[in-house]
């Protein structure tokens, strides 16, 4: 059995024996939250919509596996908390899926192919999976994710001004990283053009694999960056420190005007 609700419910809604699914129909909505007490028996939530910004507002433990999205979005509010029975607290599917993250979600979050979004200044407990597609994720200031962050094949962005304590992974595609906070576990490039702009603090490793690409610093980088195959640049910004600097095949160009190999 399968509930779509678009209005208001009263009373208590038992789905009864079977494998049963609650579907909010999201179209039109920017984060409105969603009360689950009627629903009872209900095995599987399903929220849809018309693309990643028509969001559901949700929280709390709920006795759901994980919450289904199709080409729609979540959004947690500040102080809220949200998670689910099983390990993934949030699957996507192909559609343009989104995650508004401003409090807090408990798992991981697998959100499969399409263009998806995230965004928030909350904390992210798990590993975040945005698959393949042009994904882009915006960890604002005051934001924390625990595990690793990975993106799948496309053309992705990642701006960053809080806390990643995982490696970031881009996957192949022309990439385009933005950090002005720390990105703890350290950033792994694919076979693409990527970019690296960075004012805050790189740690764990930094490899970016084949393609032309290109690295501004203004912050601190405290270990080697491997640049890979290619025609690549790196240019050390003055106030930059950076560890050394590896290249591979290719003629790659290094501009000094802070401090290498610190």
């Amino acid at each position: 059995q399968k509930l779509t609700n678009q209005a208001a419910l009263s009373g208590t809604v038992d789905g009864g024996d079977g494998t049963d699914t609650v579907n909010i129909d999201a179209t039109g909505a920017t984060g409105q939250a969603f009360a689950f007490a009627p629903f009872i028996s209900f095995e599987s939530l399903m929220v849809s919509g018309s693309g990643a910004s028509d969001r559901a507002g949700l929280s709390g433990a709920l006795a759901f596996s994980t919450i289904n999205l199709s080409n729609a979005g979540v959004s947690v509010a500040a102080g809220e908390t949200l998670s689910t029975t099983g390990p993934v607290t949030i699957t996507g599917g192909d559609g343009a899926d989104g995650v508004f993250n401003a409090g807090t979600i408990a798992g991981d979050i697998a959100l499969g192919g399409g263009n998806d979004v995230g965004s928030g200044a909350g904390a992210f407990a798990g590993a975040l999976d945005l698959g393949a597609g042009a994904n882009s994720l915006t960890l604002d200031a005051g934001g924390t994710i625990a595990g690793p962050v990975t993106f799948g094949a496309g053309d992705d962005a990642l701006s960053n001004a809080g806390t990643i304590a995982g490696l970031v992974s881009l996957g192949d595609g022309s990439n385009s990283v933005t950090n002005s906070g720390a990105l703890n576990g350290g950033l792994l490039g694919g076979a693409g053009a990527d970019t690296l702009d960075n004012s805050g603090t790189v740690a764990g490793q930094l490899a970016l694999a084949g393609g032309d690409d290109s690295v501004t610093n203004s912050g601190t980088i405290s270990v080697l960056t491997d640049l890979g195959d290619g025609a690549n640049s790196f240019t050390n910004l003055s106030g930059g420190t950076a560890a050394a600097i590896m290249g591979g095949a290719g003629v790659d160009h290094i501009t000094n005007a802070g401090t290498l190999g610190s």
